[in-house]
């Protein structure tokens, strides 16, 4: 696990709308969450990298630092219940308790279903989802006690469109672990919303990322390029915006879900 020693946030610290706030981004190596990382950390808030590729997040981290932003690089795996505690007290210790979840970690494997590509359903449904829920489950306690204080208090959910309308069918576990985080946090809103936390589901369409990547199978490949020849497909910063505008909101407004989506798609 990397970290940064003796990082402390502080109350009032940084220039933009976030400062003082304490915001972990899942998925940060990368796409997406390094997208978000640098944002939230421009809008002033110590931010807290956290994937398995350890490396990639503490050189990411360290520009931030460079630039004059509060940045911190954990490295762990979502699908951990034990590396999730251990990232949970280094980053209390080291950044303070964190008062923003972004839960962004996830991966994407197509192929039809007759072809029974086991081992990649399995891994999308422990990272999609049961990533999703140890992470928010590991960080409860410190949000809780944030929001407890006072602060304003938010977990945002990066879905998919393809877990709620019509998508390819050849994505059907994709689609379905989509459906869930989606689920899971309508479920979350009211359970959590009481508690003075908020819960925003975020389903982007077609985003420039790795995700896309990830498949070793060619039909897939060939299918998810056509994708981009079709749609002009939003940049990361573009879903960053989106989520640094959500948690910058006055406490009593809530945005529960939002497609973002390119025009054509």
């Amino acid at each position: 696990m990397q970290t940064q020693p003796g990082l402390r946030s502080r109350t009032g610290a940084g220039t933009g709308d976030l400062g003082g706030r304490v915001a972990v981004i899942t998925g940060a190596s990368g796409g997406i969450g390094a997208a978000t990382a640098c944002r939230l950390a421009a809008e002033g808030a110590t931010v807290v990298l956290v994937a398995r590729r350890g490396e990639v997040i503490e050189e990411s981290a360290r520009a931030l630092r460079g630039a004059g932003r509060s940045a911190l690089a954990v490295t762990a795996d979502v699908t951990s219940a034990d590396g999730l505690a251990r990232a949970v007290d280094v980053i209390t210790e080291q950044a303070g308790a964190p008062d923003l979840l972004v839960n962004n970690a996830g991966v994407m494997y197509p192929g039809p279903l007759h072809e029974m590509r086991l081992d990649e359903w399995r891994r999308m449904l422990d990272v999609n989802v049961l990533g999703l829920l140890q992470t928010t489950g590991a960080f409860l306690r410190p949000l809780l006690a944030s929001a407890r204080a006072g602060r304003q208090v938010d977990v945002v959910n990066v879905s998919s469109i393809a877990g709620t309308r019509d998508f390819s069918p050849e994505y059907a576990v994709y689609n379905a672990s989509k459906a869930a985080v989606s689920a899971v946090s309508r479920s979350l809103r009211g359970e959590l919303g009481p508690q003075g936390i908020r819960v925003t589901d975020i389903q982007p369409g077609l985003v420039s990322t790795g995700l896309g990547e990830q498949t070793t199978r060619t039909e897939s490949r060939e299918s998810i390029a056509g994708l981009f020849e079709r749609h002009q497909a939003l940049e990361p910063d573009e879903l960053a915006d989106v989520i640094a505008y959500v948690v910058s909101r006055p406490p009593h407004v809530g945005m529960p879900q939002l497609v973002v989506a390119p025009v054509t798609q």
